[in-house]
């Protein structure tokens, strides 16, 4: 897995917008059953000035229902092609990850996240899991459990950076993501 580090959008592929003056999350991927995420929802329509925008081909009905109670604070905009998909990552504030059931296994669209620089927002499911790892290890997000008041209290600091426009500096700050850019890999193996 990796990304492409030259992707560039072009303005018909930009679908979504986002509110500069809210705090903009992003998932894009499939609800397996598995991953739930009634905790963060419940936590995004907590926190004022927060938006949880979800491109996904089928929602889980508490998905959607949360998003016809509150459609301030979560948007369903379903299925996305992959490039719009991309350029959306690199327009939101916080990529949203949310865990795989196997701790081992780091799904893909992390890769792409971290080629879309913009800090990653990880709800782990075990204590410790190898997305989590990657992330707090390269320095590209946060790590933290799927659990409604560490969620909360995550969205309040993310939305404290966002106001002093200090985000950018989490991704400044980041280790060597370029490790994972397609270029580095064919040069690698």
């Amino acid at each position: 897995q990796g990304f492409d580090p030259e992707f560039q959008a072009q303005e018909h592929e930009r679908q979504l917008g986002f509110d500069p003056s809210r705090l903009e999350l992003l998932y894009t991927g499939s609800f397996y059953s598995f991953r739930r995420a009634e905790a963060l929802l419940d936590a995004v329509i907590s926190v004022p000035d927060v938006r949880l925008t979800v491109a996904t081909i089928s929602a889980p009905d508490y998905l959607v229902q949360a998003a016809r109670k509150h459609p301030e604070s979560i948007r369903l905009v379903g299925f996305m092609p992959h490039r719009a998909a991309l350029a959306a990552q690199r327009d939101c504030d916080v990529l949203l990850n949310i865990a795989n059931a196997d701790p081992v296994q780091v799904p893909g669209k992390v890769f792409e996240y971290l080629g879309a620089g913009k800090p990653i927002l990880h709800l782990r499911g075990s204590a410790q899991d190898a997305t989590g790892a990657l992330i707090t290890s390269l320095k590209a997000g946060w790590d933290i459990p799927t659990e409604g008041p560490a969620i909360v209290a995550s969205l309040r600091e993310l939305c404290d950076l966002h106001r002093e426009q200090r985000l950018k500096e989490i991704v400044d700050q980041r280790n060597d993501v370029q490790a994972y850019a397609w270029p580095s890999l064919a040069g690698k193996w």
